[in-house]
């Protein structure tokens, strides 16, 4: 396909405008470039910000839920309410950390395959030859 490319290019009569299209491919491969860069760094921002949320477990706001139901307790049924939504509200809160624990173990591994899929999608299409060295692109004549 690169040596298609090529005869088509240098199949071009006008060297100005053969050369006009070579830095014009060169410049797409620049720009193709530099997004997979973006990509990578993209995929690995969300990485890190995933691996930070899962060192961080709620425990602030379980407190507040399990002192939801102690008050809500006392409330209904003064100490023997506030005893009964201390225990339930307990439960509640421990299930709330660990869903929130599991969720972001999930979001951590997603991130971890994203990085992982873009880190070898960017490897594979990097390893791919330029097309036109910088020498045509200076000169708009072949080079063998």
């Amino acid at each position: 396909m690169r040596r298609g490319i090529r005869r088509l290019y240098f199949s071009v009569q006008d060297p100005l405008a053969r050369k006009k299209l070579i830095i014009a491919e060169r410049m797409l491969r620049k720009d193709w470039e530099e997004w997979w860069r973006l990509q990578w760094l993209e995929a690995e921002q969300e990485h890190i910000k995933a691996k930070q949320k899962c060192q961080t477990l709620p425990w602030g706001e379980a407190a507040f839920i399990a002192l939801g139901f102690v008050a809500l307790g006392y409330w209904i049924k003064q100490t023997d309410g506030a005893i009964g939504g201390a225990v339930f509200g307990s439960f509640i809160a421990a299930g709330y950390v660990s869903n929130t624990k599991s969720r972001r173990q999930n979001e951590l591994e997603r991130t971890q395959a994203v990085l992982l899929d873009r880190i070898k999608a960017r490897e594979e299409a990097l390893s791919r030859p330029e097309i036109f060295s910088r020498i045509e692109e200076e000169t708009g004549e072949e080079s063998k």
